[in-house]
């Protein structure tokens, strides 16, 4: 039951290649979709029942711990709900060829999702790697899916340069552990950090990989291709990007950080500070100018990275947990914007100003996007305020109580540009008149999940405690 969920999940993107190819007569997106969104559920179920407490070591080079179980779980519900985010999106444009077959879009979605438990399972760099460019390549094509419109393929363009950087610093990075080390497993280089933890090779290739992940995360000063790539990929593809992939990388940064460069994080505190300080300054400065949804998110997103980043200020298992609670709660609270947005861009445009009379036309899209702006500022009593708090803790708990006041101060100023989306959707009237925005039973659903989950993952400990009790365990050297 312990590896069942990953066994299943390299078989899924063959299952839905296998479906779209000798089960699609009509060239019809919805046969490799439903055995994405089956083969995901299931996945997710198996999930559930696995054995929450226990850690195997499979081949020496796959470790699957309580921790990386409730990563895969977020991984997991972030492509289900792309995949259910995807549907409708690709119904209202059956009209065209070039959007008519979408079989390929779910076999990506899955391999991406492959590639992430990979990620977070890895016990040597060479498995790392490989998992982090199965997460990765699959979203380049995602980007590029409709080639035929001008910012699609721009946007996965600097996506794939951006990429192609970060795999190179990566590897060079890579190279110097082995220079410093001589091998590539997990436990020789913990061994090595614990006894030389100022070695030079050592904390350069440390230095090169977090830059990679820097990129990866769309953390300041390392965030200028994404407010281009969130505005140009598709809608679903946008969600994923700033959901799933993202806590992709915020693993990768637990299990090499948190794991056998441990010494090194400790000694990194002053850098990972100073990150933190620059993304949270440049998300909230650069969310305050735009019109555009998308581009609002992708600074919106920046902020919170640098939110995140206060968390490897404290101690490992600390660290771990407030930044697995918040990958989970920043994966409702964004999801349910994106759904909103959708639904709101089908029908008019994906610009700040369409939502203007939501709150007439449609209540419960408004409720729903009201309660995910609020989340994302942190307001109690919802789970972002709850998530924050522990991320403020974190640096509060490491002496580093002038950053804390930083990031309470930026956290208030972001209240002002999340109030505006909201005052669109509530108080600004419509300047010429706007279609109403008509909601599917599916997505009124998903919302419904969406901003129940929002309340109960901040008003009851329960979540928080299972995380704690999995990351106590990290079993990561």
């Amino acid at each position: 039951m312990l590896i069942l969920p990953d066994i299943l999940l390299c078989l899924l993107p063959f299952v839905v290649l296998a479906a779209d190819l000798f089960f699609n007569p009509r060239h019809d997106f919805k046969p490799g979709y439903r055995a994405a969104w089956a083969g995901l559920l299931v996945v997710f179920l198996v999930q559930c029942f696995a054995p929450h407490g226990a850690s195997g070591l499979y081949l020496g080079g796959f470790r699957i711990a309580p921790w990386s179980l409730l990563l895969k779980q977020i991984f997991v519900a972030g492509a289900l709900a792309t995949a259910w985010l995807s549907a409708p999106y690709f119904e209202n444009r059956l009209e065209h060829p070039r959007l008519t077959r979408g079989g390929e879009f779910f076999t990506m979605l899955t391999f991406c999702v492959t590639g992430m438990s990979v990620v977070v399972s890895s016990q040597d760099l060479v498995t790392l790697f490989v998992g982090l460019e199965l997460a990765t390549i699959p979203l380049y094509v995602m980007t590029a899916f409709y080639r035929t419109e001008e910012p699609s393929p721009e946007a996965a363009m600097k996506y794939i340069v951006v990429g192609s950087l970060a795999t190179a610093l990566i590897l060079f990075g890579y190279s110097l552990f082995y220079g410093a080390v001589g091998r590539l497993d997990f436990a020789s280089l913990a061994a090595f950090a614990a006894a030389h933890p100022d070695d030079k090779l050592l904390i350069g290739g440390a230095l090169f990989v977090l830059t990679a992940v820097g990129f990866k995360l769309a953390m300041a000063p390392f965030h200028m291709w994404a407010p281009d790539v969130y505005d140009g990929a598709p809608t679903p593809v946008t969600a994923f990007i700033s959901t799933g992939s993202k806590s992709a990388a915020l693993g990768f940064l637990i299990l090499v950080f948190c794991g056998p460069l441990e010494p090194l994080r400790v000694m990194f505190a002053p850098l990972f500070a100073a990150l933190a300080a620059i993304s949270m300054l440049v998300g909230n400065l650069g969310a305050l100018s735009q019109v555009n949804f998308r581009r609002f998110m992708a600074y919106s997103s920046i902020a919170q990275v640098g939110y995140v980043l206060l968390a490897f200020l404290a101690a490992r298992e600390f660290a771990a947990g407030a930044v697995i609670y918040y990958a989970a709660i920043y994966l409702v609270g964004n999801m349910a914007a994106f759904f909103v947005f959708s639904a709101v861009g089908r029908e008019r445009t994906e610009e700040l100003a369409s939502l203007r009379g939501l709150s007439r036309s449609n209540p419960a899209l408004a409720a729903a996007l009201m309660l995910s702006m609020f989340s994302l500022a942190g307001v109690p009593p919802l789970a972002g305020f709850t998530g924050k708090f522990m991320l403020f803790s974190a640096a509060a708990a490491a002496g580093r109580n002038g950053l804390v006041l930083f990031a309470a101060l930026n956290s208030v100023a972001s209240l002002y540009y999340y109030m505006i989306v909201i005052k669109e959707a509530y108080i600004s009237e419509p300047q010429t008149i706007q279609p109403p925005v008509i909601s599917t039973p599916a997505t009124n659903r998903i919302l419904a999940l969406a901003t129940a989950g929002l309340l109960l993952l901040g008003l009851c400990p329960a979540f928080n405690n299972l995380v704690f009790r999995a990351v106590g365990v990290l079993a990561l050297r």
